[in-house]
């Protein structure tokens, strides 16, 4: 008989500012008090403070051209399932948004997320989306 694989469930926090850590704290919190899941933060670079108010930490840089396949990796090795993310800075916002379509989880699309950073790319959307 084959052995199922068992995964934990995780909610999946994708960087954050610095000054924001007591946020993360509270998120984890709450996503363990009301959900029963775990807490998973991506982000490069994590200091000692970012193991304590998560469950788990991946060490990733969403500039790198493979963050979305190596994190998704990673997270399978780990045996993380994925139930719920959000993107909690803006230098993560484009990267962070595929993984989590890769992943699929409902959030904001792509091309939202670098509207939300890209001046240019808000006006291209504003304009087709305009009254007519």
């Amino acid at each position: 008989m084959r052995e199922e694989l068992k995964f934990e469930n995780t909610f999946l926090i994708i960087d954050y500012n610095n000054i924001r850590w007591r946020d993360v704290e509270k998120i984890t919190d709450y996503v363990r008090k009301n959900y029963k899941i775990s807490t998973t933060l991506i982000r490069p670079q994590p200091s000692s403070n970012d193991y304590t108010i998560v469950d788990h930490v991946l060490n990733l840089d969403f500039e790198s051209s493979d963050f979305v396949v190596t994190a998704g990796q990673r997270l399978k090795q780990m045996s993380l399932k994925v139930r719920g993310g959000f993107v909690f800075s803006d230098r993560a916002m484009t990267a962070g948004s595929q993984l989590l379509k890769s992943l699929g989880i409902l959030h904001d699309g792509v091309e939202e997320a670098t509207a939300c950073l890209n001046k240019a790319a808000y006006r291209e959307r504003e304009f087709l989306h305009r009254e007519k």
